[in-house]
């Protein structure tokens, strides 16, 4: 009904409800906290992130290659290095607890 539209869809949801069906009707419902088995998830997804976007990076300077040739100045090969070390630090990264995980942020490598 209008009523309803006015009510639910042209209203910010409240904090932690999300909009639901109960009997066919619309209504507000609580938003569940995630479950640890959801935020390891989301940490795995992150990290694995991460290391896609590292390794994209180095790949489209193509420093692997480049370094198995010996081909990489001192400037590209320190850039290299440098990323290289972020890639150690995501893969130590515990995903298996999901609280307070600390990945170490790439912007300092952006030169």
């Amino acid at each position: 009904t209008d009523e309803e539209v006015d009510k639910y869809y042209m209203k910010t949801p409240p904090q932690g409800m999300c909009l639901g069906s109960s009997n066919g009707r619309i209504a507000w419902f609580c938003i569940s906290p995630p479950t640890q088995d959801d935020l390891i998830s989301a940490a795995n997804q992150e990290k694995k992130k991460r290391i896609d976007q590292a390794n994209e990076h180095m790949n489209s300077r193509r420093w692997p290659g480049k370094a198995a040739l010996g081909r990489l100045t001192g400037d590209e090969l320190a850039q290299y290095n440098l990323w290289l070390d972020y890639l150690d630090a995501l893969e130590a990264v515990d995903t298996s607890v999901a609280q307070n995980i600390a990945c170490p942020p790439p912007e300092k490598l952006y030169t």
